[in-house]
């Protein structure tokens, strides 16, 4: 996908870690979780969330156990776990 138009975080603010990450991360799993398998990038610009608060929160939900992760030569793709995919 190119270039990202996704909101930045603002430089110089204090990002609160339960509530900006945490809401980053409800906000990944619930795409994730309508839209399946993801690179980090198609992540990061699809939610509208800042590349680096997108990292931050797929560590989050990583963590938790909320998600897979694989990596192949040009990109990291992020999938909900096996546990957390409602059939």
């Amino acid at each position: 996908m190119g270039k990202c138009s996704a909101k930045s975080f603002p430089k110089g603010q204090m990002m609160n870690v339960r509530a900006d990450v945490g809401s980053a991360a409800g906000k990944l799993w619930q795409y994730l979780s309508k839209n399946g398998v993801s690179s980090l990038e198609d992540l990061s610009c699809q939610a509208d969330i800042d590349c680096d608060l997108a990292k931050l929160a797929v560590g989050w939900l990583a963590r938790e156990d909320k998600v897979c992760l694989s990596r192949d030569k040009n990109d990291t793709y992020i999938r909900l776990s096996d546990s957390e995919v409602r059939v």
